[in-house]
């Protein structure tokens, strides 16, 4: 559900979220500033939840198919020469498929936009 790397961060957030919605319960007796507190607490959190969520994906493996470690939509699929992203690829094959995707969502920690696979 949430990437790996992420669980400290979240349950760091998670408790100091806490204790800001515990502060504001109990030592702000002005109920715009105590919802306004509990308010921006929420949005960190959610978004800290969102950049770390790690959905499941349903994907058969083949060939003529690139699984993005985004989603979004493809804007961009261009031959590249040798690429600096995988140096272990350029005795053997040095052409690539270079695929640019602009995210249709907030970012997350499972993955970046930019698929490069070899050319076949």
């Amino acid at each position: 559900m949430f990437h790996k790397e992420g669980y400290r961060i979240i349950a760091v957030t998670f408790i100091v979220v806490a204790v800001i919605f515990l502060s504001a319960h109990y030592f702000i007796n002005t109920a715009w500033l105590t919802y306004s507190l509990w308010s921006i607490g929420f949005v960190f959190l959610a978004l800290i939840l969102q950049f770390f969520r790690n959905p499941k994906r349903n994907f058969i493996p083949n060939d003529k198919r690139v699984l993005s470690p985004v989603d979004g939509k493809v804007v961009v699929i261009e031959e590249v020469f040798e690429p600096e992203e995988l140096p272990t690829y350029k005795a053997s094959n040095p052409r690539f498929k270079k695929f640019k995707t602009f995210s249709k969502s907030l970012p997350t920690a499972s993955g970046g936009p930019v698929a490069i696979l070899p050319k076949f």
